[in-house]
């Protein structure tokens, strides 16, 4: 049983390492900027909350009532800000549009950034 034990061992730990190698993080980390637009106004207070604990969901929520603002930055920055929670959430082409209709109202500088890394993400 020991000479059994001591030939298949070898083998053994390679597969068992083989196999646990995919349960590795292959995560890596990256910096993204959420725009924070008026302190005190809640949703973007609230927005801004949520990306911070990764709810992306949430935090759309509170930037889609500011993406029709009377104000052609702010929907800017708020359109922004959904397509980054798009993009967090892997959803490459509506990430896309909603940066295409913030460019549209007035360009954020941070949006380029963005669309480059939607493109190495989604192999466009």
């Amino acid at each position: 049983a020991r000479k059994a034990y001591s030939l298949v061992w070898p083998s053994a730990m390679k597969a068992g390492s083989t196999a646990a190698s995919s349960f590795l993080s292959t995560w890596k980390e990256e910096q993204f900027y959420v725009i924070y637009y008026e302190p005190g106004e809640k949703a973007w207070d609230k927005g801004a909350e949520y990306a911070y604990n990764y709810k992306w969901k949430e935090a759309i929520s509170e930037w889609m009532k500011l993406v029709n603002h009377r104000n052609a930055e702010k929907r800017a920055c708020a359109c922004y800000n959904v397509a980054l929670g798009c993009f967090m959430m892997g959803q490459y082409n509506l990430a896309l549009e909603w940066l295409d209709r913030s460019d549209k109202d007035e360009p954020v500088s941070l949006s380029k950034h963005l669309r480059a890394k939607i493109a190495e993400y989604s192999g466009r």
